[in-house]
């Protein structure tokens, strides 16, 4: 696969433009990346079983402790809209939803988007979600959080 040259886009004072990433996550304690395939049909960006993870921390309690993860990103792009990165998972989950809801309850699995965002001070990107979205993610119960870099 033929990778695509780095730009980095500069807004007119000099100011590199916001940079996002979007991933979507299933994590539980152990299944198969074979597994989820079947059911979702969809590779994921990144697999890591349990055993992949450091040795746990005998002082985190068990919802925090790593498990296994399966996960969707679209990888850091220049980007002035949440909402267009967010929406490139969302497509490639839509008509899926009940098969996902399906894993999480047999599989006992946490779901979740996350968002990643490196910005300069007083040069973040718009944080709309639009009502399509949130109701995608309200359909698989999902939840969304954010990191500012």
């Amino acid at each position: 696969m033929e990778s695509k040259p780095k730009i980095t886009i500069y807004l007119d004072d000099g100011v590199r433009e916001p940079r996002i990433s979007v991933s979507f996550k299933l994590e539980g304690n152990e299944f198969s990346k074979e597994y989820i395939w079947e059911k979702l049909r969809l590779e994921p960006s990144r697999f890591r079983k349990k055993v992949d993870w450091p040795v746990d921390s005998l002082d985190l309690p068990d919802e925090y402790k790593p498990g296994t993860t399966w996960e969707l990103e679209t990888g850091y792009e220049d980007c002035m809209l949440v909402s267009h990165q967010l929406e490139k998972i969302i497509e490639r989950l839509r008509g899926k939803e009940a098969t996902i809801n399906q894993l999480c309850k047999e599989l006992n699995l946490r779901i979740g988007f996350s968002v990643s965002i490196e910005a300069d001070l007083g040069y973040m990107p718009a944080m709309m979600l639009g009502r399509e979205s949130l109701a995608f993610l309200a359909k698989i119960g999902a939840d969304i959080g954010f990191s500012f870099y």
